[in-house]
């Protein structure tokens, strides 16, 4: 069997390394894992040999075959990487696809060492990469790769094509709600959003094109463990000032209706999960180790939320993003600036409660959503069965909370509706990672956890 080994290369480019928030590609981040950890899960039955430098072969390859691909070789489609790979293993002649500094090449350990040290060129055949292969020591690439790196849905497809993305949906009317919205954004609001061009609709699915920021997501950083205490001030302050600025809806005509239309589609969303297949398992396990179903949860949940329409209400409505959540923000504290990606639609003319934008907010600070859904949290039981999620890991944001505090405190909001909201929305979001267990059962014991916090 033919020995492979993983060259476990530097980021050259300061450009990427900031980009990324790594040194080095294989620790860059995808979801719950880096990228070598999901380059191993490809080889589950073979020993993935690591090296660093392409002399360490003359001492640990025992065979003069060899297969070698660089840390920037990768692929959002890992099944057609894998494939790849094992297609490659057969070349019975010295093969090189790509070039220098991303790579796949299988063949004579000398030939490939002459090559890179001496770039003599002797006795390799040269190949393009097939076009699901990413070459990360490309920007365009290492952002196509991380644009959507955290749990995007299956109806959902975003590309590269040059300075811009292309955004992809089988859900057409929504893509196209979403679309009109930040069309619509007042001038005021502008240069708190994405700015998109041209949306197309097709046979069996809808498109839009939008510019492409060399900025991260706030989930992103987060769960690389990136933000730091002041750039997290940073971000607060930048949503400070979008909330003012958002209040300026003169000229818009809407209807203060978010209230109804939270009630009503917490009630819609209990009617969709009740029809999870799993749904019993799921109401059993909240009663065995919660002491509460979830139907009763839900109805506590409308009660206390009712309770407090008056304050909900009260506030001035905003021109409001929707689904305010860590993922859908991207920020640049270097340059004071975010960019707000993916808003919930044109509804109402995109006015709404700032109440719901403030409890996406939440649900991603003290909720934990984003660990939530990138399975970075464990369930722990107590001696008495009792359950509950385990954030220990990422105990360093609990220094941060003070910050959005403030803003709440500073914009006379009140912190019970907003979290009473947050509770009412990891219900709610159950059906739509239905395909998630796992998921599904965390989302439901965090929507007790913090109702039982208040």
């Amino acid at each position: 069997m033919t020995e492979i080994y993983y060259f476990d290369s530097n980021i050259e480019s300061d450009e990427i390394k900031e980009y990324a928030v790594s040194s080095k590609y294989s620790e860059v981040r995808i979801g719950n894992k880096t990228v070598k950890e999901l380059i191993r899960d490809i080889f589950p039955q073979q020993v993935l040999k690591v090296i660093n430098t392409p002399l360490q072969l003359n001492k640990e390859a025992s065979d003069k075959e060899v297969l070698v691909f660089s840390g920037s070789v990768f692929s959002k489609d890992l099944s057609s990487l894998s494939k790849f790979l094992k297609f490659s293993s057969f070349s019975m002649i010295n093969t090189f696809w790509g070039h220098r500094n991303c790579f796949v090449y299988k063949g004579d350990k000398d030939r490939l060492i002459s090559y890179l040290i001496d770039h003599r060129e002797k006795d390799i055949y040269f190949v393009n990469f097939p076009s699901f292969v990413l070459d990360l020591t490309s920007l365009p690439e290492m952002k196509l790769l991380l644009s959507n790196s955290h749990d995007s849905r299956h109806f959902n497809d975003i590309k590269s094509v040059g300075d811009l993305y292309i955004k992809k949906s089988l859900d057409s009317i929504k893509l196209k709600s979403e679309f009109d919205f930040l069309k619509n954004i007042p001038n005021h609001l502008k240069n708190y959003f994405v700015e998109v061009f041209e949306f197309k609709e097709e046979d069996d699915f809808s498109q839009y094109s939008m510019v492409s920021y060399n900025y991260k997501d706030v989930s992103h950083l987060y769960l690389s463990n990136s933000l730091t205490k002041e750039s997290f001030q940073i971000l607060m302050s930048l949503i400070e000032a979008y909330f003012n600025d958002s209040k300026k809806t003169n000229k818009i005509q809407f209807k203060k209706d978010s209230f109804d239309s939270l009630i009503s589609k917490n009630v819609a969303r209990l009617e969709q999960l009740k029809e999870v297949e799993y749904y019993e398992s799921l109401n059993s396990f909240l009663l065995k180790h919660k002491g509460i179903s979830i139907h009763d949860h839900h109805l506590r949940i409308q009660e206390e939320l009712t309770k407090r329409e008056k304050t909900f209400q009260k506030v001035n409505y905003i021109v409001s993003h929707g689904d305010l959540c860590f993922s859908n923000i991207l920020f640049s504290p270097q340059n004071l600036e975010i960019k707000l990606i993916d808003p919930k639609g044109y509804e109402n003319n995109g006015i709404r409660s700032p109440y719901y934008d403030m409890a996406k907010l939440s649900h991603s600070i003290f909720g934990y959503y984003d660990l939530i859904i990138n399975n970075m949290v464990e369930m722990d039981f107590d001696e008495n069965m009792n359950v509950s999620l385990n954030f220990s890991k990422f105990d360093y944001i609990k220094d941060f909370d003070y910050l959005f505090v403030n803003l709440v405190s500073k914009m006379n909001f009140d912190m019970t509706l907003i979290r009473l909201i947050e509770s009412s929305l990891f219900l709610s979001m159950i059906p739509l990672h239905r395909e998630n267990k796992r998921k599904a059962f965390m989302l439901c014991l965090r929507s007790v956890e913090i109702f039982e916090e208040l």
